[in-house]
């Protein structure tokens, strides 16, 4: 469950919260049947003064206070049981003299509640293996943590101590080691109950952690912290900025348990898609983007050749083999192809500065001279990458330049004859 879905319960039965009180009011003509109710997260405990009857008619429709939120409920017999005691039987009052609350089985007796440990049906004993890879000093302090939390649900001594023996039963088959069960049982008896239920304020510490990765086969990281702090403590400064010895934390190995090798906590990364083909950069300053083609493929205006684009590529791309053509219907398309090891808006740039040139002196480029002709302009010119080059060798980008401009013919038909 993810660390917010409580969170998400809380706010989602709280409202709930408040029709279930205000129902249970309204089909007891205003009176308060609910003497008490309590709930952990989505889970409901409530004590019911009122006929059978309106107990049946109240838990039929809270399951109509909301379209998807449902119950299941049961409740505790409220009649006397004529079966003498210890006798098996099937009645109604037999089966539920006694309600469970999520590990806590509660019973009336005389008029009081009597809490025990409860177990579902389907419980196995799945209780941690002192021998699984876990710092030593939890699976000691398992058999305690489970004792004290016996102390606090079971209302009699002597449940209590059928309850420690059968947690010792099933303690010794997982392979704990009986003195440790021993002394956490003899403990447990000692305590006080009503001292045990007081709520205990989790004390905070200054003390600074040290994180490691556990392995079963590392000394005692702690002992050699303290040993190395008294030395450490020596130093008046360092006694400041450490005045208690750094706390171990340890950290679960990767890939330490089968629930890490058969479960993941997210999902794997998917390979992201990649798009072929001419796009504009959208970049403000962008010159180039106006006159972009933007495409997959590019066609040669002299014959049937085309060239599928071989990477998503923009005004951004370096190392590059491109082409120009005119959209005029009277040049039918005429292409020019040139290549760059600099960006395309870089280079692109150089072509329009040929074509806005009134430099008379200045030796006319094949574009610039055909971008210049009557009823022609900048606006005519259009763009595309034809190819990302795959090595950074100007050679290489000459080979490739000769290969596109044979192939659409644009030394003879196009932009690429000779000045």
């Amino acid at each position: 469950m993810p660390n917010y879905a409580p969170n998400y319960a809380t706010l989602a039965m709280h409202s709930i919260d408040v029709l279930i009180k205000k129902l249970a009011k309204d089909l007891s003509d205003g009176l308060n049947p609910i003497q008490l109710y309590k709930r952990f997260l989505d889970d409901l405990f409530l004590i019911y003064r009122g006929s059978i009857e309106n107990l049946e008619h109240f838990l039929s429709e809270i399951n109509n206070l909301h379209p998807t939120i449902k119950f299941t409920s049961s409740f505790t017999c409220p009649f006397p049981c004529t079966f003498p005691p210890g006798v098996t039987h099937d009645c109604f009052c037999y089966s539920s003299r006694s309600i469970p609350f999520l590990d806590t089985l509660v019973t009336i007796k005389n008029n009081t509640l009597v809490t025990d440990v409860y177990k579902k049906p389907t419980n196995c004993n799945q209780i941690l293996f002192p021998s699984s890879c876990h710092p030593a000093h939890i699976p000691n302090n398992i058999p305690l943590s489970i004792c004290f939390r016996f102390v606090r649900i079971c209302s009699f001594k002597h449940i209590l101590k059928i309850r420690l023996d059968e947690m010792k039963e099933d303690l010794l088959a997982r392979g704990y080691n009986k003195k440790i069960l021993d002394g956490a049982i003899t403990k447990a008896l000692d305590m006080d109950r009503d001292e045990a239920l007081e709520k205990r304020e989790k004390k905070s510490s200054d003390r600074i952690p040290f994180v490691i990765t556990y392995h079963p086969a590392l000394p005692s990281i702690s002992t050699i912290l303290r040993q190395g702090w008294k030395v450490m403590t020596k130093d008046e400064h360092l006694k400041k900025v450490f005045p208690q010895p750094p706390m171990v934390a340890y950290r679960q190995p990767k890939n330490s348990s089968l629930r890490q090798l058969l479960v993941k906590s997210k999902l794997p990364e998917r390979e992201k898609r990649v798009v072929k083909g001419m796009k504009k950069c959208n970049q403000q300053s962008c010159n180039t983007c106006p006159l972009v083609r933007e495409t997959k493929t590019v066609y040669s205006s002299t014959n049937n050749y085309s060239v599928e684009i071989n990477a998503p590529v923009t005004c951004e791309t370096k190392n590059i083999i491109y082409v120009i053509t005119c959209n005029k219907k009277e040049c039918k398309n005429i292409q020019y192809i040139g290549e760059s090891g600099k960006k395309l808006k870089q280079r692109f740039a150089q072509h329009l500065a040929c074509v806005r040139s009134t430099n008379e002196d200045q030796k006319p480029t094949a574009t610039g001279e055909h971008f210049n002709m009557p009823g022609h302009s900048i606006n005519n010119m259009k763009v595309s990458i034809l190819e990302k080059v795959t090595q950074d060798s100007i050679a290489y980008r000459k080979i490739r330049e000769s290969f596109y401009i044979n192939k659409f013919e644009t030394k003879h038909h196009g932009l690429n004859r000779k000045m």
